[in-house]
């Protein structure tokens, strides 16, 4: 197991590790989720490698949340982020997206191709999901037409 720290900014004390997350289908399909690239030093691929991984969040050494990350040539997509039920009030989603963005702004000195940032699924009768489309601009990706429309606020219920 590789294991990556990302600094950390803000003012909750939280530790963010990335540990390259193993998930093999092998008893399956006999292969990975995603194959992990290996960084070149050249600055195609960002120093951790392209691949699936996890993000671990701790306060005081106590895990209270960890994302499920893809790390793809040219974005950050974030597939999910689950977290410690006694600590909603932390918006942990929300820390985790601007701990995300500022990973990605600092990566890209190194890996310039790295440039977006894709919050992942946005399921519209999700409450855990809102805080996805509360900033703006926000864009989703209309599944019948395949171009990008901006979320509207009207949409939320």
């Amino acid at each position: 197991m590789v294991q990556k720290n990302i600094p950390c900014t803000g003012n909750i004390n939280l530790e963010c590790i990335m540990i390259r997350l193993i998930i093999s289908l092998k008893a399956h399909t006999g292969d990975f989720w995603l194959i992990f690239v290996p960084p070149t030093g050249d600055g195609t691929v960002p120093p951790c490698g392209f691949g699936s991984f996890h993000q671990q969040y701790l306060i005081d050494r106590q895990l209270v949340a960890v994302g499920v990350i893809d790390i793809l040539p040219k974005c950050l997509s974030i597939k999910y982020l689950f977290w410690d039920p006694d600590l909603a009030f932390l918006s942990l989603g929300k820390y985790s997206a601007l701990e995300e963005l500022e990973w990605v702004k600092e990566k890209q000195i190194d890996c310039p191709i790295l440039e977006y940032y894709y919050l992942g699924y946005y399921i519209y009768s999700g409450i855990k999901m809102r805080y996805k489309a509360a900033d703006r601009p926000s864009e989703l990706l209309c599944p019948l037409r395949h171009y990008v429309v901006f979320f509207l606020k009207k949409w939320h219920r």
